[in-house]
């Protein structure tokens, strides 16, 4: 071996053991053959670069996650399709470089990237770059710290001391290049002049750009003139002259236009204000003039002789004046002085929301009219933007009139604290009802004579179409919940409660008469803080958010059937938290992949059918509220067709037995699906049509008799 190559060995085990503290203290990490199964046709079995702190498990599930965030995204244009995959692979699993003696990544080339974040993948690099469960990951590189191809070491060359990157790798992503046929001048170097002057200063015609460079600039074969990378102080070109290779380009330069741009806009800014102050002012003289002529105001009219001392002694009051909504009628104004507040319910988006009573004026006979009522109010010192949206809210929930759904009886709006008064006839929620009506219940229902009240078949299809019913009507007045669940359902009997936990327990009457009435207090509760997550400083439902709603905040009427297909499924599973043994985060990643919840045990198939198309992954495809009403109305007519058979044979029974002697009080049932016989107490009865839900619930079909009073009515919504 000769001395120079001794030497050159001798260098680079140097150099080696100079850059073992940065290797040891950076996250340089190693490489590992690929075993994963995403990319594994780019990459196949070869070495993939795995920092120290990541696993390839956690780099196939953070790939996994972009892929599906794409996905599920706006439609993906089928050019971006093509090249994105490879792209986030070589991103993720970036192929070791073998030139090199220590464990160096092989990244995709800038100009890929650039290109695919400008045009080719534009919108989904946007949304990727964006999305809150990808934020602050580093998932989605930044093009400006990959290498150009122009800029790569020769292949086997070391360097010491030096941090390699290895060769790029090239995608082949193909560039459209732009002229702008308008540019006649550059700005600053001329970086991003796209003009087609074609000649320099001393008239020389350029060349084509392909074969002498490699940039993003200057692809396409053209001959424009251009200045890639910045590399001369204006734009350039090459020109056929042996002795000088490339010559400045005869374009002038544009002129600076920076102070106009200042100048101009703080004018404009100014005169506003100027313009804005005089009309306050003039404004601010007329209501002096007005007061001074009239010393009682039209809006101090519109408020009791007994109250217009409190307003003169508090201004602020007149400004309430001005965000005053439009009160339909049936909707009374009351005083503070009407109000009673018994206690705190929880915190509203607004302000504190309580249990109070309304003090109505004496009747004729002298006897006080009170009416329970939940308060919804507004805290103290809001900016005007938030006081003129609670305005807003009372301007639309005043018109909302329906027996399924919570509705405002009265408003307080022309004294402090502004407040919407609801009714509040109720006992529990549905949630507290479904557990405390629950065969697995440690404090189960029971009615006067000690018997167990288990909520049945009959009883949730009668909760779930009032539920519709309310939804249904909300949807047409183009009004969307948000947090349909079932802790913001209400439930009332016909007995006035004696407290709110004992009057859902103890109440004999509670099976007979159920009413159901959708509520949107907006109460975040103690008890229900932990079905709230906290996404970007909002707290959110997520076990009942679609998945639309979850990723991109939309909102809308068919993100409210998904949540009420989340519902149903907790009235069949008797009041059971969606997604119980998994965190929050889980739960979202549960959804962003449609991994839907499984059938409770005590729900029929056709029930499940309809929460599973609510389940859509497509919006569009969920049917609306009248199409699951009118549903669950067909439903529950064979349900009452199959107990009325069950019934006749039951009465035909007992009288044929008390003929012939006792008879065993056990009822027997063997339900089969299809048309055919149904043998009960080994009767056959003839079945005249198909029951769909014969087949596997013929345990969970109750077989006592439903009395004609808590039959819910089927009507066309």
């Amino acid at each position: 071996m000769s001395t120079t190559g001794k030497w050159n060995i001798i260098m680079i085990i140097l150099g080696l053991i100079l850059r073992l503290p940065e290797f040891e203290q950076s996250d340089l990490g190693f490489c590992q053959h690929y075993r994963g199964v995403a990319c594994s046709q780019m990459i196949g079995n070869r070495t993939v670069y795995v920092k120290a702190s990541m696993t390839l498990n956690q780099m196939e599930e953070k790939l996994a996650a972009i892929l599906t965030i794409l996905a599920t995204g706006k439609k993906m244009s089928p050019e971006c399709h093509k090249y994105a995959v490879p792209f986030f692979c070589y991103v993720m699993f970036p192929p070791c470089d073998d030139t090199i003696p220590y464990p160096v990544p092989r990244h995709v080339c800038r100009d890929d990237c650039d290109t695919l974040e400008a045009s080719t993948c534009k919108h989904e690099m946007t949304s990727a770059r964006k999305h809150p469960l990808l934020a602050n990951q580093d998932l989605v590189p930044d093009c400006e710290e990959l290498p150009s191809p122009n800029h790569q070491e020769p292949s086997g060359t070391f360097v010491v001391g030096k941090d390699h990157q290895g060769s790029c790798i090239s995608l082949s992503v193909p560039r459209v290049i732009q002229v702008d046929h308008d540019a006649t001048c550059y700005e600053g170097k001329g970086e991003s002049y796209r003009g087609p002057v074609s000649h320099t200063l001393s008239s020389h015609q350029c060349q084509s750009w392909s074969p002498m460079m490699d940039n993003e600039e200057v692809l396409g074969g053209h001959n424009y003139c251009r200045n890639p990378g910045g590399i001369e102080m204006q734009p350039w070109c090459f020109i056929a002259d042996p002795h000088i290779k490339r010559e400045i380009c005869d374009i002038p330069r544009c002129a600076e236009y920076t102070w106009l741009y200042i100048f101009l806009p703080s004018m404009v800014a100014a005169i506003l204000m100027c313009v804005l102050l005089v009309l306050w002012c003039k404004r601010q003289r007329r209501k002096t003039c007005a007061s001074k002529l009239s010393p009682h105001s039209t809006s101090a009219q519109l408020i009791p002789i007994h109250h217009q001392s409190s307003i003169h002694s508090h201004p602020q009051q007149i400004e309430l004046q001005k965000f005053m909504p439009r009160i339909p009628l049936g909707i009374h104004e009351v005083s503070p002085q009407s109000i009673h507040f018994l206690h705190e319910l929880g915190d509203g988006i607004f302000g504190k929301v309580f249990r109070g009573e309304m003090h109505h004026p004496r009747s004729a006979s002298g006897t006080a009219i009170v009416s329970p009522v939940a308060i919804k109010t507004l805290k103290d010192g809001v900016s005007t933007t938030t006081r003129q949206e609670f305005c807003r809210e009372v301007e639309t929930v005043a018109v909302l009139q329906h027996p399924n759904v919570v509705c405002l009886v009265a408003v307080c709006l022309r004294e402090e604290p502004l407040c919407m008064l609801f009714e509040y006839m109720f006992q529990c929620d549905l949630h507290e009802f479904l557990l405390v009506h629950s065969p697995h219940s440690d404090i189960s229902a029971r009615s006067d004579d000690g018997t167990p009240q288990i909520l049945e078949l009959s009883d949730f299809l009668a909760i779930s179409m009032q539920i519709a019913s309310g939804m249904e009507y909300l949807s047409s007045k183009r009004y969307v919940h948000r947090d349909l669940a079932a802790r913001n359902c209400l439930v009332s009997v016909d007995s006035a409660p004696t407290s709110l936990s004992q009057s859902c327990i103890n109440n004999s009457s509670l099976m007979d008469n159920i009413l159901v009435k959708i509520s949107d207090l907006g109460v975040s509760r103690n008890s229900c803080a932990n079905e709230y997550f906290r996404i970007r400083n909002t707290l959110l439902p997520v076990r009942w958010m679609a998945p639309e709603s979850l990723l991109y905040g939309t909102f809308t009427t068919e993100s409210d059937v998904w949540s009420f297909g989340i519902l149903l499924w907790e009235i069949f599973s008797y009041g059971i938290r969606p997604y119980f043994n998994c965190d929050n985060q889980e739960v979202i990643d549960l959804i962003c992949t449609h991994q839907l919840l499984p059938r409770p045990d005590y729900c029929p198939p056709y029930i499940y059918a309809i929460m599973n198309d609510c389940w859509h992954d497509t919006p569009s495809h969920r049917p609306n509220f009248k199409e699951i009403y009118n549903r669950l109305c067909s439903v529950q007519t064979l349900h009452e067709r199959t107990f009325s058979i069950s019934h006749s044979v039951l009465t035909h029974n007992s009288s044929h037995q008390s003929s012939t002697g006792p008879s065993n009080k056990t009822l027997s049932t063997n339900l089969s699906c299809g048309t055919g016989n149904i043998l009960v107490n080994g009767v056959a009865v003839r079945q005249n049509g198909a029951f769909p839900f014969c087949s596997s619930t013929a345990g969970f079909v109750s077989s006592k008799m439903i009395p004609a009073h808590r039959t819910h009515q089927c009507e066309q919504v």
